[in-house]
């Protein structure tokens, strides 16, 4: 599962803030396999895809490694 948790609000001044975070959760024995423990890295390779790429390519590149979307 990967959950993609975007938040718009305002600041002190009225000046619009958004708030981008994912999390991932996957079955337990793919966690008892992964030695290079990549899978709990997936919050900080988001962020920086956000920040790099953008929201919408962000979010197209994860869905992609974790379920395998071709596109």
């Amino acid at each position: 599962m990967l959950r993609i948790k975007w938040e718009v609000g305002f600041d002190w001044t009225g000046e619009v803030e958004s708030r981008v975070s994912a999390k991932a959760r996957f079955p337990e024995v793919w966690y008892e396999v992964d030695e290079r423990r990549g899978l709990g890295k997936v919050p900080a390779v988001f962020d920086r895809l956000v920040r790099e790429r953008g929201v919408f390519e962000a979010v197209r590149i994860m869905s992609g490694v974790i379920f395998g979307n071709d596109e």
